[in-house]
């Protein structure tokens, strides 16, 4: 059969789709990567981060003091409000109590074991703070068969704090009070986080807890609860309040066993907390119980809200300072 020549028509045909098709994939290949680098993290404050950072966002770090590489974290929102609520709060004569609209105070009344007294039916903490209290108490029972421990202070609104300094100043003076009696807004009590333990038998008498060894188990022990005394009398100097040995205070585990261990009071502690950052060191503690944590701290941001990074697998809780940031501690084992 003769040679035909293709028609110049059919050519530029076969050319121009062949052209298109050349393009269509290599613009294909464009979008397949422009897509894939959108959805790739972007770095925030050394962790990575999709996206944006609602509380949904996921984010990985590694560096020295973080954990290990591969813990994926997620971004929970926390309020300027929320630097002043959680166990580590610190109240004292600078740092002044910012009250909740709706605070969760049960009466120890209905709810507190028949291991101890309290000095009314009005008298009421912060709700993980009185069963703590219950626990310990049934402990101290539990090794000595006393019940006479008396919690004889608890929470106080403003109106009763004040109520309280203004008749001490009346009665003794403003400087013999200082040191003694908190101003109305600048006491723990607002917290519900602090109570006042003494001694009133069933016979009527009235003790403190120094009278009697057994009760040295207290503050022997009150750490394993949560719990610390409050005002070293060696640290006045640091807590604007002479020794209170009958003042104990919920700071949370594992933060009591490392201020007993260390001998820390509140204010060392909460500043020593400052130094083991997200980015950088975090601080390791272990309790006799075997239990290990890991704690951080997040600055408080100029905006309303503070981005914080919690392990997305682990069991945590954040408190504020009530100054100028929040922590974060998490529970290992």
């Amino acid at each position: 059969m003769p040679y035909k020549r293709p028609r110049l028509g059919l050519i530029i045909f076969v050319t121009v789709i062949c052209i298109a098709l050349v393009v269509a994939t290599v613009f294909g290949v464009s979008s397949l990567l422009a897509a894939i680098a959108e959805k790739m993290p972007a770095e925030k404050g050394g962790m990575a981060q999709t996206g944006n950072t609602d509380t949904d966002a996921e984010l990985s770090a590694e560096s020295p003091g973080e954990p290990a590489a591969g813990t994926v974290y997620r971004y929970i929102d926390f309020t300027r409000a929320d630097v002043h609520t959680g166990s580590l709060i610190l109240v004292n004569a600078e740092n002044e109590y910012v009250f909740p609209e709706s605070p969760d105070l049960p009466t120890l009344y209905g709810n507190k074991s028949d291991t101890y007294k309290i000095s009314g039916s009005e008298l009421s903490l912060e709700r993980e703070t009185l069963r703590a209290l219950n626990e310990m108490m049934h402990a101290f029972y539990d090794k000595y068969s006393i019940g006479d421990v008396l919690v004889s202070a608890g929470y106080r609104d403003y109106d009763t704090q004040m109520a309280l300094y203004s008749g001490r100043v009346e009665a003794v003076g403003l400087e013999a009070v200082s040191g003694y009696v908190s101003l109305a807004g600048y006491s723990e009590h607002h917290t519900g986080l602090a109570f006042d333990l003494s001694v009133y038998t069933d016979s009527g008498v009235t003790m403190t807890l120094a009278d009697r060894p057994q009760y040295d188990w207290l503050a022997d022990n009150c750490h394993k609860y949560g719990f610390v005394l409050r005002y070293d009398p060696s640290k006045t100097d640091i807590t604007g309040i002479y020794g209170e040995q009958w003042h104990f205070r919920r700071v949370g585990l594992p933060h009591s066993y490392y201020m007993k261990k260390h001998n820390l009071v509140l204010e060392e502690y909460i500043d020593l907390l400052r130094g083991y950052t997200f980015e950088g060191s975090h601080l390791t503690v272990s309790d006799d119980l075997g239990g290990s944590y890991e704690i951080y701290y997040i600055p408080l941001l100029n905006g309303d809200v503070t981005e914080i990074p919690v392990p997305e697998s682990a069991v945590y809780t954040v408190s504020g300072n009530n100054k100028n940031g929040f922590i974060v501690t998490l529970q290992l084992s």
